[in-house]
């Protein structure tokens, strides 16, 4: 009986130990990372400013803005959206944006925003849910979309919309 007392005993002591480095292990890690080639890269908080620059870009297409949108696009930002499409360029995206507000009339509801700031680049992230309504043939339509967006130089460059039904 003593023998098993003694077994439970050190198996206990060891979880306690296991859950103490973990602890340990956690308050020296980055709130995130990222695996970029097989490497696990920091990810950290970014500036607030980011945020605040999104929602003036979220705010701009609300408003249908196309000329504060071209100036917050760097010239070659690269659009990939959720149905596998590719827009490259400020130009396109206006054309696209365009024919998007005339045929389908979306809006933009924010609930929720984060940045980040991936170790070793340059510029940051905006990570965004959005709550989309469009209003198609006089139905309205909602669904949610999530976007990262990649900001570098105070203009975006890129981003990717995934979409929930």
């Amino acid at each position: 009986m003593i023998k098993y007392l003694f077994l439970i005993g050190i198996t206990l002591a060891g979880c306690q130990q296991n859950n103490e480095n973990a602890k340990e292990e956690a308050q020296s890690s980055p709130p995130g990372y990222v695996i970029q080639e097989g490497k696990k890269i920091a990810v950290n908080d970014a500036n607030p400013e980011n945020l605040v620059f999104w929602d003036r870009y979220i705010q701009a297409h609300n408003e249908r803005d196309l000329e504060t949108i071209s100036a917050m696009n760097n010239d070659s930002i690269t659009i990939y959206t959720y149905d596998g499409n590719k827009t490259v360029g400020t130009a396109a995206h206006l054309e696209n944006l365009n024919m998007w507000f005339d045929t389908s009339n979306p809006k933009w509801n924010t609930y929720f925003s984060y940045t980040m700031k991936i170790e070793g680049q340059k510029g940051a992230w905006v990570i965004s849910g959005h709550e989309m309504t469009e209003t198609v043939e006089g139905e309205s339509i909602k669904h949610y979309d999530i976007t990262d967006a990649y900001i570098e130089d105070q203009k975006v460059k890129a981003f990717w919309v995934y979409q929930r039904k």
